[in-house]
């Protein structure tokens, strides 16, 4: 069952890039598996595993965004899942911070800094993941720009983690 909350972990990494942001957002889901879950397992099935739709509406974006300066060549960058470090890219975010249950990724325009966090919380025989985000605005059109994705957003979270608790209690022991 995928849990959604208007707010974040007050210790994650990403308190040390805002503190105060205009949007924060966080989804966990607990899995059962006999085998750790790894930040690998994390960010291939969120960021290399898109369906259709998330794919389409990526494409609309680029399109719409176009004529406002905003990034549109946003194409994924898969790292080196054996040696994650500060800097590499995961698709168009950067990690800013990594640590060994938390990977943090950044990201930003003109208009407005974006933050994912993904945590892996062992619990047990369960584990728990938690996605973060966190959303500053720099100017009004990142506030504009964020009111129209916003529940898009919303609906892209909810399925890559929906994906994540199918693939991860699906896992072979």
């Amino acid at each position: 069952m995928i849990k959604f909350q208007k707010t974040y972990s007050k210790d994650s990494l990403v308190t040390k890039y805002c503190q105060c942001p205009d949007y924060a957002d966080q989804f966990s889901v607990i899995v059962r598996t006999k085998n750790p879950v790894s930040f690998e397992d994390l960010l291939e099935i969120t960021f290399f595993n898109d369906i259709g739709w998330v794919k389409f509406l990526f494409k609309l974006r680029n399109l719409l965004v176009k004529p406002f300066g905003l990034e549109i060549d946003i194409l994924p960058q898969k790292p080196n899942f054996n040696d994650l470090k500060e800097g590499d890219f995961v698709s168009f975010f950067q990690i800013v911070g990594l640590n060994s249950k938390e990977i943090l990724l950044g990201g930003t325009d003109k208009h407005l800094s974006g933050w994912l966090s993904l945590e892996i919380e062992p619990l047990s025989s369960l584990t728990q993941i938690k996605a973060t985000t966190i959303v500053r605005y720099t100017n009004f059109f990142g506030r504009a720009y964020f009111f129209l994705i916003q529940p898009f957003h919303v609906l892209i979270m909810k399925s890559k983690m929906r994906k994540l608790e199918h693939h991860l209690n699906m896992k072979p022991s």
